[in-house]
């Protein structure tokens, strides 16, 4: 009777290369799926294709990956998917994502924290108010600090598409006090034009919402920017109308303390004495002309 070959047991070492080898290909394959649905989710047109096949859920706990990397692809992913249809961003709100989207917020990991920001910003188109509820505004105002140029950018826009819902998502923002720490991102030139159009969404709602924007220094800043040395800065202000249009008629009264202009009935200053005459001080070269291109455009 012929002997049976017994194979040797594999060894622990040759074990555990094995199961390492099964998880490193589980993890590349998540990476490859949120990879490549990001990549499929630039088209508008495959987004409600890839939402009638369930991507929403698959993705979803990919964004509460153990791994950062992954939890990254997919907010990125999530984000696309929501930046170009709205049935994406309601989708979302309903799915309780906002809170895992505070807490990366308020992480570390300034990658994972931008992916997040992303994701807020596209939400932020179509759900604002869901975004405020929710106590993301705060979060996004202190993410204005970040040291990360992307994560500043990011949240400033995504405050920007909160204030244009409404007045009241304008008075949220200004709540929060992110209003005067846009002003003082006016003094950066990498998120100037951003931060200009943002507090042109607030100041554009009621005179409040100017005398607010006003109230945190806008006014100076904004008219600082005209002797920008970049054409893309002087431009941006020029094309916020709102901003200094309103600015002008918050700052209209205290331009002559001495006369009250017509315009605005409201002005509290006495008319000066019979025999004298008011002297106004003149106003900026660069502001007055600023109001003359805008008048004219």
């Amino acid at each position: 009777m012929a002997a049976v070959a017994v194979l040797p047991a594999p060894t622990p070492f040759k074990a555990a290369r094995a199961v390492v080898a099964v998880m490193e290909a589980y993890r590349d394959a998540r990476v490859q799926f949120v990879t490549k649905v990001g990549e499929l989710a630039v088209s508008p047109q495959n987004a409600e294709a890839l939402l009638s096949l369930g991507a929403l859920q698959l993705l979803l706990p990919l964004a509460q990956d153990s791994m950062s990397s992954v939890r990254s692809a997919a907010m990125l992913s999530l984000g696309r998917l929501a930046n170009v249809s709205h049935t994406w961003a309601h989708h979302l709100v309903q799915r309780n994502v906002l809170p895992t989207l505070c807490k990366a917020l308020t992480g570390t990991n300034r990658h994972h924290k931008r992916s997040a920001a992303y994701l807020v910003k596209a939400v932020s188109r179509h759900a604002g108010a869901e975004l405020a509820e929710a106590g993301v505004l705060p979060l996004l105002t202190e993410c204005l600090l970040d040291a990360m140029l992307a994560v500043r950018e990011t949240a400033a826009c995504a405050l920007g598409h909160v204030a244009k819902h409404s007045g009241v998502m304008a008075m949220r923002v200004v709540e929060t006090g992110a209003v005067r720490l846009l002003v003082t991102c006016l003094q950066d030139e990498a998120v100037a034009r951003i931060a200009l159009s943002v507090l042109s969404d607030v100041a554009r709602h009621s005179l409040l919402h100017a005398t607010a924007v006003a109230d945190a220094g806008g006014v100076a800043a904004a008219v600082s920017l005209l002797g920008s040395p970049d054409v893309k800065t002087r431009r941006q202000v020029l094309y916020s109308r709102q901003l200094l249009l309103r600015f002008d008629y918050v700052m209209a009264p205290m331009s002559c303390p001495c006369i009250p202009d017509p315009q605005y009935p409201h002005s509290p200053q006495p008319l000066p004495p019979l025999g004298t005459t008011p002297v106004c001080p003149p106003l900026p070269p660069l502001l007055g002309s600023a109001r003359l291109r805008l008048r004219l455009q």
